[in-house]
């Protein structure tokens, strides 16, 4: 369901959002265009260097959500990924909820079945192996 539904407030808040971009564009048109194609230009950069990074490597790790990681790899007919559930621990640290090898034979798609090992090993590096701590679950987000 979509956030807004759910949330009256967010329509005023785009209502308001948008009163005020179009007084900051009428009465400070350059440093508005300055501002807004300064953010603009990196949201494109930040996508860019996912997009690269997903080529160069061949996977990537990055959140989807406030509590949803998203591990995805290049394949010949695309891109596959795997959710994974994950939070705050206290500290900088990140708790990633990951399936028992019981769990993990039997709620994966075949691809990633005998690669478990791998995977985490990605997902660590990724976030930093002491910033990471798996916790074994008996579910699979995916």
């Amino acid at each position: 369901m979509n956030r807004l539904y759910r949330n009256p407030a967010a329509w005023l808040t785009i209502a308001l959002f948008a009163i005020l971009t179009f007084l900051f564009f009428r009465y400070f048109p350059i440093v508005a265009s300055i501002s807004y194609g300064g953010l603009i230009l990196c949201v494109a950069a930040r996508q860019t260097r996912f997009a690269l990074r997903l080529r160069r490597q061949g996977y990537r790790v990055r959140g989807h959500g406030p509590e949803t990681l998203w591990y995805e790899e290049t394949a010949s007919d695309g891109i596959r990924y795997l959710a994974f559930g994950y939070g705050s621990i206290g500290r900088g640290k990140v708790g990633i909820y990951w399936p028992s090898r019981e769990a993990w034979q039997q709620g994966m798609p075949a691809w990633a079945k005998d690669r478990r090992d791998e995977i985490l090993d990605r997902i660590r590096n990724e976030l930093g192996g002491r910033l990471a701590k798996c916790i074994e679950t008996d579910s699979v987000v995916a």
